[in-house]
């Protein structure tokens, strides 16, 4: 939870600083009435300009990261997105309004080497208040396009965005990826038993607990099926401190780790079992309507067969050879070869391992 805190501020802060700066520097350099307003009364240099800049971006990445925490801590998850919207925007408004003041009045300050009354004077009767109005205008649509950029980015998954807008996968494109099938346990007499409207809420529940740890895994979420969920990441990402392993386990603790709610509302405690597989896919844009990059290739195919083979082994993770080949010196999981099997659909043997945490 610490790294996504600070994953949230360093977005924000990064994110700010580049949007001050992209206004503000034509501000300080083009307009004229502007380097009127810096220079021969106020005696600004313009890189002191910058630096406010900076400061600002700092500031308001603060504010606004912690706007986002709040609210996200807050079981924003329980609300309606419209009341999740109206409460951001009228938080993000009411922030813009006090930290703009504020970066006025300092200007001013600096200006008028301290002196408070001639500050206040001077922000009520020049043009501080239109510079300020105008950086205000500007903090609100940028904050619109940011959360728009963002909100695609967390529907399409990690590193999907700018291959989206460059139009990169137009054409199909080969590359290797690492795919984990992702099922419930037992989901068909838990939905008899629950009904279909409390089975709804325990897969939402679930998969909620999963969406906590899926950046810190560096995994996207490809696809929601019914009670079953496809993850995918690139190789590098996937290996790493084996991170395609590690969620796994994450997850389950997780799970675990809220054991009394799951059983105070469902009366059961919710397994899952994965299915990991590697290779190379097509990867390709399709839909008019509605865009999204879709993966084509055995190697799907095979990672759900088998996930599907995790029951009759009594297993709960298990990967293929193609998989276990990336992985040297494994410290945190016990691999352990399982069997060949002849999978459904294959004409082929493919050797299974079984995974477990140490």
């Amino acid at each position: 939870m610490r790294n996504e805190v600070y994953a949230i501020y360093f977005y924000q802060i990064l994110i700010w600083i580049f949007g001050f700066n992209l206004f503000g520097i034509p501000l300080l350099f083009i307009l004229e009435d502007f380097k009127a307003y810096i220079d021969p009364t106020l005696a600004i240099h313009p890189f002191l300009g910058i630096l406010l800049n900076v400061f600002s971006g700092i500031l308001t990445g603060i504010v606004l990261g912690t706007i986002d925490i709040w609210i996200e801590r807050n079981n924003a998850r329980k609300t309606s997105f419209r009341r999740v919207f109206l409460t951001k925007s009228f938080a993000y408004i009411l922030a813009f309004i006090i930290m703009v003041a504020f970066t006025g009045l300092e200007i001013r300050l600096i200006a008028t080497r301290g002196d408070w009354a001639a500050s206040i004077e001077a922000f009520q009767t020049d043009d501080s208040f239109h510079i300020m109005m105008a950086y205000f205008s500007f903090s609100v649509m940028y904050s619109l396009i940011v959360g728009v950029l963002s909100q695609v980015r967390r529907n399409y998954g990690r590193g999907t965005l700018i291959p989206l807008f460059t139009g990169k996968y137009y054409t199909p494109k080969e590359n290797e990826r690492i795919f984990m099938f992702l099922d419930m346990n037992s989901a068909t007499p838990t939905a008899e038993r629950l009904g279909h409207i409390l089975f709804s809420q325990l897969i939402q529940d679930c998969f909620y607990d999963l969406n906590r740890i899926v950046n810190k895994y560096k995994a996207s979420i490809y696809q929601y099926v019914g009670d079953e969920v496809i993850l995918v990441w690139n190789v590098k990402d996937g290996v790493e401190k084996s991170n395609c392993l590690a969620l796994f386990f994450a997850f389950k603790d997780i799970l675990n780790q809220r054991q009394e709610h799951y059983k105070k509302h469902y009366n059961q405690l919710p397994t899952f079992k994965a299915g990991l597989n590697y290779g190379m896919v097509t990867i390709v844009e399709i839909g008019v309507i509605k865009k999204e990059l879709t993966y084509h290739g055995d190697v799907l195919n095979t990672a759900s067969r088998i996930q599907g083979m995790c029951k009759k082994y009594n297993e709960d993770c298990l990967i293929s050879k193609d998989l276990f080949s990336l992985f040297e010196n494994q410290k945190n999981h016990k691999i352990d070869f399982l069997d060949k099997l002849l999978l459904k659909g294959k004409s082929k043997y493919v050797e299974v391992f079984s995974v477990q945490k140490l």
